[in-house]
């Protein structure tokens, strides 16, 4: 119920307030009606319906189906590799969405050396993680991105 009612309100004010309009906001609402259709209730052990429900005596494990895990993933995959295509253009690339947003203080040289430093960072990181969230090795890196 409780994810429901996320789901819907969430949405609601995302679709009619386009001022905000934002990827992360549409991932939110796709995780949202994953968490809905999927039995993520029953996995987790900070899920409040998993700790109203756990039995008294020892505690069990059951296993996750492995198309609930594939399908977070390959949301959040989709959603960085969008944004890293989408940084793909001239302007990213140079360093001028950022070099915009810096203080002028520090001078027009370092202003630009941070701007594209930043923006190529930005581009190579949406482009690395949804790669390391499939390799079992390097998931909690990716993860801590």
């Amino acid at each position: 119920l409780s994810c429901l009612t996320f789901l819907v309100f969430f949405t609601w004010q995302w679709m009619f307030d386009t001022s905000t309009w934002n990827n992360h906001f549409y991932l939110t609402s796709l995780l949202a009606l994953c968490f809905l259709v999927t039995d993520a209730h029953h996995f987790g052990t900070l899920s409040l319906d998993c700790l109203r429900r756990r039995p008294r005596r020892k505690a069990y494990i059951v296993p996750v189906p492995y198309w609930h895990l594939f399908l977070f993933k390959f949301l959040i995959s989709v959603v960085y590799l969008w944004g890293a295509v989408a940084k793909m253009n001239y302007d990213w690339v140079r360093g001028w969405p950022l070099w915009t947003w810096i203080q002028d203080d520090i001078g027009d040289f370092w202003k630009y050396v941070m701007g594209l430093a930043m923006c190529w960072g930005g581009l190579v990181f949406d482009l690395v993680v949804p790669f390391l969230l499939y390799h079992p090795g390097w998931r909690e890196l990716g993860l801590a991105g």
